[in-house]
């Protein structure tokens, strides 16, 4: 049943967006949500918290926000390169 209703949103979505940019944004966001089991709200009393863990440099210097926008940058070109 949700597979069916994320096709339906992602049909919509395709037809309504005329950018590839955007098209590719909602398609990240959707992957996101389904990857994290549908939890990617973050309460405000954590917001603080949550940045200072992605902006803390681990042992070999990289800090979670730059390893997340690595994974994005991959994720994009292998999606650009199917398309």
């Amino acid at each position: 049943m949700q597979c069916a209703c994320l096709l339906h949103v992602a049909v919509a979505v395709l037809v309504s967006l005329c950018v590839q940019d955007q098209y590719s944004f909602v398609h990240d966001a959707l992957v996101e949500f389904i990857r994290s089991g549908g939890d990617t709200e973050i309460k405000d009393v954590n917001v603080a918290q949550y940045v200072r863990q992605l902006t803390t440099p681990d042992d070999d210097g990289k800090t979670s926000l730059h390893i997340q926008y690595q994974v994005f940058i991959h994720t994009s070109n292998v999606l650009y390169r199917e398309i």
